[in-house]
């Protein structure tokens, strides 16, 4: 039985958000596999994983009960490859996360995408992608992390790693990393981002299974944020100049702006998942700006199925 499928079935038992991360994990790790494994039949980009990072969670949350709630933009422009996660601190503030993902090229155990020129939508001059990220996150004051995309060869043992002792391989299928720490250490004197490779950020980055371990019972935990990251110097320097009492209110998240995804509104699920590619020909055509697509909001109480409306006032 693959790994992905072990992690379903406990998560089917459990339901408990740190299963279901697993289980996206690794499933993840083992698309990177067959990419590795037959490079000539198979190409797996970040579009493909987004996609069925959006179709494996609108299943999870349509059947079981997990504390998570589900936005997309109504911009037609937006990015679907670009997302938001939001973290509760309280009841009513969270911490926003704008997202961007990579992915691994595994024959090489790189991320050769990483660096990539884009026109600005107005201005028509090209810039590195990672700085609308950092600039989007700046105008929301948020803090900007990279998704990326993983599979590495056999040769990678995270017990051997100061703080993935208790991990199997599988669950850095999906890991995260600030994008403040990436700008910092690989942005060259030639304005653009240098290659590195899975060895090169693990550690610091962190697989997402972490950010279930982030909670203090309810709510997250303020001191327990810096972990999600990697615990080093560079990393501490950077998340000093954020603010954590500088946070996103129940207000922001009721924007019309953004639409839930919930149970009765099969036709708008439908939109999503066959608008989802077609939202990217900006980005194809080199005109981008940072646009998230996609909003996953972390919850303090976890939600039935059956109680999923369009808006906040609507679940008790």
């Amino acid at each position: 039985m693959k790994k992905s499928q072990q992690y379903f079935n406990t998560f089917k038992k459990s339901y408990k958000l740190k299963d279901w991360l697993a289980y996206f994990s690794a499933l993840t790790w083992e698309k990177y596999m067959k990419v590795k494994n037959y490079p000539t039949i198979i190409n797996i980009g970040e579009v493909c994983i987004n996609q069925l990072l959006v179709e494996t969670m609108l299943d999870a949350l349509l059947e079981f009960p997990l504390p998570i709630r589900f936005f997309h933009s109504i911009d037609e422009t937006a990015n679907g490859n670009d997302f938001e996660i939001l973290l509760p601190i309280n009841k009513s503030q969270f911490i926003l996360f704008p997202c961007q993902a990579k992915r691994i090229f595994p024959q090489k155990d790189k991320y050769e995408s990483i660096s990539h020129m884009v026109k600005h939508k107005k201005t028509r001059k090209e810039y590195e992608q990672i700085t609308y990220l950092l600039n989007y996150a700046d105008q929301v004051k948020g803090f900007p992390i990279y998704f990326f995309y993983n599979y590495t060869p056999d040769n990678f043992h995270p017990k051997k790693h100061q703080g993935y002792s208790k991990l199997d391989k599988e669950l850095f299928g999906c890991t995260m990393i600030s994008a403040k720490y990436i700008f910092k250490e690989y942005f060259n004197k030639s304005k653009k981002l240098s290659t590195f490779s899975f060895n090169d950020i693990h550690p610091p980055a962190q697989p997402i299974v972490k950010l279930a371990d982030l909670y203090k019972k309810d709510f997250v935990s303020n001191d327990k944020i810096k972990t999600i990251f990697g615990e080093t110097d560079v990393q501490d320097d950077e998340l000093e100049g954020y603010d954590l009492n500088t946070l996103v209110t129940m207000n922001v998240i009721k924007n019309k702006k953004w639409v839930e995804i919930h149970s009765r509104d099969k036709k708008r699920r439908v939109e999503v998942e066959t608008n989802f590619l077609k939202n990217l020909l900006n980005v194809e055509k080199g005109e981008y700006t940072f646009n998230p697509k996609y909003r996953i909001m972390f919850t303090p109480e976890i939600i039935d199925p059956k109680k999923r409306y369009n808006s906040f006032e609507d679940i008790n």
